[in-house]
């Protein structure tokens, strides 16, 4: 892949437990990592292929290999969230880069 493709700047967010002032114990959300990506949108026969994987993904996210992704974080682009939808791709399981199917979230 053309290193230059990864154009967009794209941040992490994970779910951490804090202790509020009362004592409290609260999730908040948290930059886990700030990586260069591709954001494009699915179309044509991407988007029909990912729907037979999972139902809402709308963006495909390619980024460098990175651990620790995971289903459950988020990412904020341009001031816009997407939720992961399902597990990130390792193609070829090389740990070059990773394909992550995504959604959208409208506010």
């Amino acid at each position: 892949m053309n290193p230059g493709v990864l154009r967009h700047r794209i941040t992490f967010l994970h779910m951490v437990e804090k202790e509020n002032e009362v004592g409290d114990t609260v999730f908040v959300e948290e930059p886990f990592k700030t990586v260069w990506a591709s954001v494009e949108p699915l179309r044509g026969r991407d988007y029909f292929e990912a729907r037979k994987i999972q139902s809402e993904a709308t963006h495909k996210i390619t980024i460098r290999y990175l651990p620790g992704v995971t289903p459950d974080m988020k990412i904020e682009f341009k001031g816009r969230m997407f939720e992961i939808e399902g597990p990130p791709i390792n193609p070829g399981e090389r740990n070059r880069f990773l394909e992550i199917l995504a959604k959208e979230k409208v506010t």
